[in-house]
């Protein structure tokens, strides 16, 4: 658990080139979101899940019981949000991962924080599967479209022409808001794809072929724009998932999960403030930050080929 209360589940290698913060939907870190967060990890990042919804005890929520999921949302604050994004953040530095190797993941609610982390200047890159909120702020965060010209890193947006919730014009309207940054920006929309496509816990919504692409793009997004840290001595870690206890029985609670085993570099206070000074100096943190990538070709070949 994180100094301020968060739970966090971790996994990965400490010792990989680079971190990434997986953000949550709306019905919590259950199964889908730490397969996700595996998948990063088995792809070389060393993952960690915050859980954004522990000040309402941590539930997972069914994905058909949507008051219950309202309910949830109903608790999170832009106060709130900024200090469970900032301890996350913390704990991958004091792991030895500076901002500039860090990234930030977020899908439907998650979104939208991530987009908002972004702003924070604790992340070096981040991805934004159908963040909503564009026009309309939510959980007490401004719109999307106000929080653009505060963007801090490169930012990639995948939605998905069928969301109901975020129609094309305003996914059109966040690429103009998001070009006009000194950033790399990116937004591809996916024909076919609905909100949640790359759920694949909610099979009426996830789409294989959106989902696979858009997976792959974030990952290369983020090997493109996070610097890989310098390789460092490793001692061992356990790493574990801090989720909120529960008593059997208890209804959206759960006992702790334990995560595989890795490992930590847990180097002096010293050397650590040496680390982040000369990753602050490094221009590989820089270079990034003087384009924009609009209109690349589709280096995927996927078979549902996306619009822009």
């Amino acid at each position: 658990m994180l100094p301020n209360g968060t739970p966090l589940h971790i996994m990965g290698e400490a010792t990989s080139p680079r971190a990434v913060m997986v953000l949550q939907e709306a019905f919590g870190v259950n199964d889908h979101i730490r397969s996700v967060a595996q998948r990063f990890a088995d792809h070389g990042f060393f993952a960690v899940a915050p859980e954004l919804f522990h000040r309402a005890g941590s539930p997972e929520i069914p994905y058909d019981s949507f008051p219950d999921a309202m309910t949830a949302l109903g608790t999170l604050t832009r106060e709130g949000l900024t200090d469970d994004l900032l301890a996350t953040s913390g704990f991958l530095r004091d792991s030895g991962f500076s901002s500039g190797s860090t990234g930030v993941v977020g899908y439907c609610m998650g979104g939208s924080v991530a987009f908002f982390a972004a702003t924070l200047g604790a992340v070096g890159a981040a991805a934004s599967f159908y963040g909503g909120g564009v026009e309309t702020g939510r959980f007490g965060l401004p719109p999307l479209l106000e929080l653009a010209p505060h963007l801090t890193c490169p930012w990639l947006g995948l939605y998905g022409d069928l969301d109901q919730g975020i129609p094309v014009e305003q996914v059109e309207a966040l690429r103009e808001a998001t070009a006009a940054t000194p950033f790399a920006t990116e937004i591809v929309r996916y024909a076919d794809a609905q909100q949640g496509f790359n759920c694949d816990g909610r099979p009426a919504v996830y789409n294989e072929a959106a989902a696979l692409d858009a997976t792959a793009r974030t990952y290369s997004f983020f090997v493109e724009h996070l610097a890989a840290r310098t390789s460092l001595r490793a001692t061992s870690f356990q790493a574990r998932s801090l989720s909120t206890p529960g008593s059997p029985g208890s209804p959206n609670t759960r006992s702790p999960m334990m995560l595989r085993s890795t490992s930590l570099v847990p180097p002096s206070m010293e050397f650590a403030r040496m680390r982040r000074k000369a990753f602050r100096a490094s221009p590989l943190l820089k270079a990034d930050s003087i384009g924009r990538t609009r209109g690349k070709l589709d280096p995927y070949n996927m078979p549902s080929a996306p619009s822009r």
